[in-house]
Parts: structure tokens; C-alpha cells; sequence
């Protein structure tokens, strides 16, 4: 039933009440965390097919049927349903407008988002718009067998753009990062399969799935970073690990693979999409060797997630965590527009060719340019390119190091070891700068934390503690936050010392 929850994970999955404020205490308790939920959702068929309620209903309505009479098979699963006829539409928007009112849901990704079309996506979209419109909508935009629907109006790969705001797994970047999901032993370009096509491939991510001149060898087809799923591993197939290993990848080279697949798509324009685990080398074993690609059907010691391979590759783990903080710290990586994107990031070329696939995203008065460098396994395992002449960086990541305050300056030429990804910040002058480290005022003066300031960068905002008490005599520490226009946050500090009696003592003479 599309509208019931699944009992598996609740207390008591015979009593429909638990299971439902279960799952409202889950989702209750990821917010409470900044922490929102997206539901998969699968419309696409039923579990059943002539014995399915939609079909006693009205038989040959809710499912597409074949020219022979027979059920349609795009999802693979035996059957399809007709989302282009009324009363399914209706049912589909009216479903995901009751999971997202009743459980506060803020997202919903739909499973072989081609088999249903363009309207009844539009249709979702707007309603969900109407609701929140912070909830994102994507999907797969490929189905899973042949179908009926008419390409025209598909919500595939070909009709992207004629949706609004409705998301699309990328598919071509995934597979030239690693390699097709459909040939285990395929590698793409970490592991050196360094095509132009693979090159064009991920270049096609790093711009956002957008219209630009340096893709010659893609049609592109999101066409909008907002509509953009850049990544390399899912729930489906391999695990970015297990592909490694099965493309001939050592188990001690896998971990520098590791990261620099993902540095390539949380680097990217668009939105960065994750797999669970894939932070410390998720890895889906079977039990008679190998690895299982089609694991929705198979035991805890297949799908689990193995906290203590966290504690394994725990500098993996952590250099995740800064990626991702580097992302969020500087907005030239979430540009949200296709045209900004073509007038600020451009590609650099390399001797090495093939094996580098770096670029810059321009910066203005008060915002950095950065520079991003991925470097394959060039020839004599070094790879350089230019810098803009004049400017210094600051190094954020390099090989197994990455700090997201600075590992090392740089100008000139930069130099790059094999299957590394770097990461460039220029150096600016600070947005403020503190005029005295120490302020002494009398007790009771006026007092305005910004007084000790000069401010550089006017488009800065700044914020300032507070708990100081100028009718309080004692030292203070005066914190000040400033708020770049590219979205990092810088902190300043220094001292206020108010002057007078800190205690007031009258000493009495008695007999």
C-alpha cells in the first residue's frame, strides 16, 4: 500500500499507531539536528499485477498494457503503472501531498522516474512548491525495461528541461569517474581510463550538467545545477569500493581512489549526492566471494554498515568531513545558475593531458578565486599546470593531507603526485582588521565593539558578542564573526578592559 508505513523497523508492526508515531519521532528526532529526511518512493508498479487493487478496480486503467493485451514491463518488476491517466496522477500527487503534510517529509526521490511523464512530475513539483519550497524532487531518469509511454512525454533524460525544478541522477559523470555500472571490470578515469570521453564526462559534472563551451563531446541534458544528481555510487550496484577492487584496484591503493572520486563531485557544480557508508569504504561482501551489486533483497551481513571499518579508515573518513566543509565554507561550488557558471569557471590546461582535469572559478574585489586540480597517474606520476600569474593560494587539500584553514602557500606553477585532487584558495586581505588588541574605557563609558574595527570588505557582515558590561569593571574578550560575501565565517578577537573599582572594601575600626 503506498500510503502505509512499513513495520520492519517498528516496535510493534501490528499496531498501525506505533509504527506511525514511531516514524514521526524519527523524523522529529533528525530535525531536531538540522538533519532532513528524503523518502524513496516507487509508483512506478505494484506488487502485484492482475491481482492488484488498482486493477480489480477498473482492469486495464491503472497499468499500462501491452498491444497484445498483456502488462507492460518497464520496471522489470512485471508491471507499470499509467501515470498520464487522470486518476493515477491523481493518486500519486495526492500521496506524496499526504507524506509530506502528515510526516513533514523534505524531499521525495522517485525510483524510474522515466516510466512516469513530464506533467505528472510538474504537477508534483508545484504542489510540494506550494507547501515548502525548500522540498526537492529528483529522480532516475532511466526505467528498467521497454514501455509503451511515448519518449515525447517521458520524464527522462530527453525532457529534463521541460521540468521544473525536478532533479536527475548524473549518470554520465558517475560512470566516467568509475566506470559503467553495467561491466564490473570497467574502469573509469581514477583508476586510468582516461578517455576523452571520460575526461568530457566528468568535466560535464564539474560544471553542473550546464550548457558549456568547453563540453564538446556531451549533449547536455540537465541544463540547470538545480536539477543536476552528481555522484558515483548508490544503493544500486557496486559500492565505490567494491568497483575499485573489482577494476584491479589493491586494497591499499583504494583509499586515495576513494577520495578523489568524491573530491571530483562535492568539487562540482550541482548537487552532491552521497552513498551511505562510502565515507569509511562501505563494502557489500557475499559470503562465497565477490561482492553483491543487487542487494535489496539480501541479509544484514550483505547491507550492513560496518561502524568498525569507520575506525579503519578513519583518515578517509576525515578527510570526507572536510570536503564537505570546504563546500559549505565557499559558495563557488553551489552556483545556482547556468550562466554564472559559464562566465566564472573555466578549465586550465596541462601538458599532461587526459591525466589532469583542473579549473578556476573566478572571484571578484572581495571574493577568492579558487582552483581545483585532479590529477590522474600522468607519466613520471607528476603533474603541473599554470597559476594565475600575480596571485598566491592557500592550500586546502593535497594527497592523504587536507586542512581547511591552510595546509601551504602557493604560486607559480603547481605541481600535482598521481590520483590527488587539490584545492586552491587565493590569498586576500582580511574583511576587518582589529585597530588596538586591547581597549581600556572608563566604567560607565559608551562603547561600540565595531569602534576598534576597519573594515576592508563593506559587502562582510559582522557580528559581535555582546556580554560585556561597561558598569562592570574587569577584562572582557570582545568575539567578532565575519560573514564573507562567498560564505565563509571568519572569527576576530580582542580585549576590553573596563577600568575602576573592581570591589569596593571599607575597613572599620573597632574598640
Amino acid at each position: 500500500h503506498f500510503n502505509t508505513l512499513e513495520g520492519s523497523y517498528s516496535t510493534n508492526p501490528f499496531d498501525g499507531a506505533v509504527r506511525i508515531n514511531e516514524f514521526k519521532q524519527v523524523v522529529q528526532a533528525f530535525h531536531q539536528h538540522d538533519i532532513r529526511i528524503i523518502m524513496d518512493v516507487v509508483y512506478n508498479h505494484t506488487g502485484e499485477s492482475d491481482t492488484s487493487n488498482f486493477h480489480k478496480i477498473v482492469p486495464g486503467y491503472y497499468h499500462r498494457l501491452t498491444s497484445t493485451g498483456g502488462f507492460s514491463n518497464g520496471s522489470g518488476t512485471g508491471n507499470e503503472t499509467a501515470s498520464e491517466r487522470s486518476m493515477v496522477r491523481k493518486f500519486m500527487v495526492d500521496s506524496v501531498k499526504f507524506w509530506a503534510t502528515e510526516y513533514n517529509l523534505s524531499g521525495f526521490r522517485f525510483d524510474l522516474m522515466a516510466l512516469h511523464d513530464i506533467d505528472t512530475m510538474n504537477e508534483i513539483q508545484a504542489m510540494l512548491e506550494d507547501i515548502d519550497p525548500t522540498i526537492v524532487v529528483y529522480g532516475e531518469p532511466w526505467n528498467g525495461g521497454t514501455t509503451p509511454l511515448s519518449n515525447s512525454i517521458a520524464a527522462n533524460k530527453d525532457n529534463i528541461k521541460n521540468m521544473n525544478l525536478v532533479g536527475a541522477f548524473n549518470d554520465v559523470t558517475r560512470d566516467a569517474v568509475k566506470g559503467s555500472v553495467f561491466n564490473a571490470n570497467e574502469k573509469g578515469w581514477v583508476q586510468g581510463n582516461v578517455t576523452d570521453y571520460s575526461k568530457q564526462g566528468i568535466m560535464y559534472g564539474v560544471v553542473g550538467g550546464t550548457n558549456h563551451t568547453a563540453i564538446t563531446q556531451i549533449q547536455e541534458w540537465h541544463l540547470n545545477p538545480n536539477q543536476t544528481i552528481n555522484y558515483v555510487s548508490a544503493h544500486d550496484n557496486n559500492t565505490l569500493y567494491d568497483k575499485l577492487r573489482l577494476t584491479g584496484i589493491s586494497s591499499i591503493n583504494a583509499a586515495a581512489l576513494q577520495i578523489q572520486a568524491n573530491a571530483i563531485i562535492l568539487t562540482s557544480q550541482g548537487i552532491p549526492f552521497l552513498h551511505a557508508g562510502v565515507e569509511f569504504m562501505r563494502s557489500k561482501p557475499l559470503p562465497t566471494g565477490g561482492y553483491d551489486h543487487n542487494s535489496y533483497e539480501s541479509p544484514d551481513t550483505v547491507n550492513q554498515l560496518r561502524w568498525d571499518r569507520k575506525a579503519t579508515y578513519v583518515d578517509v573518513f576525515n578527510y570526507y568531513k572536510a570536503l564537505i566543509q570546504i563546500r559549505k565554507t565557499y559558495n563557488h561550488f553551489r552556483i545556482d545558475n547556468a550562466a554564472e557558471i559559464q562566465n566564472r569557471l573555466s578549465f586550465i590546461d596541462s601538458s599532461s593531458g587526459n591525466q589532469v582535469i583542473a579549473y578556476k572559478i573566478a572571484g571578484d574585489q572581495y571574493t577568492p578565486e579558487i582552483i581545483v586540480m585532479h590529477t590522474g597517474n600522468p607519466s613520471g606520476g607528476l603533474a603541473s599546470i599554470e597559476l594565475t600569474t600575480g596571485k598566491t593560494y592557500s592550500m586546502l587539500t593535497y594527497f592523504e593531507s587536507v586542512d581547511v584553514d591552510g595546509l601551504e602557500e602557493v604560486s607559480g606553477t603547481l605541481f600535482s603526485p598521481s590520483n590527488t585532487s587539490i584545492i586552491l584558495v587565493e590569498n586576500m586581505d582580511a574583511s576587518i582588521s582589529i585597530k588596538e588588541a586591547e581597549v581600556t574605557i572608563e566604567k560607565g563609558q559608551t562603547f561600540d565593539p565595531l569602534s576598534n574595527l576597519t573594515i576592508n570588505n563593506p559587502e562582510a557582515m559582522i557580528y559581535f558578542s555582546s556580554y560585556h558590561d561597561v558598569n562592570v569593571p574587569g577584562r572582557y574578550t570582545v568575539t567578532l564573526a565575519v560573514v564573507e560575501s562567498y560564505g565563509a565565517v571568519n572569527y576576530y578577537y580582542y580585549t576590553l578592559f573596563v577600568s575602576g573599582e573592581s570591589f569596593r572594601v571599607t575597613v572599620e575600626e573597632r574598640g
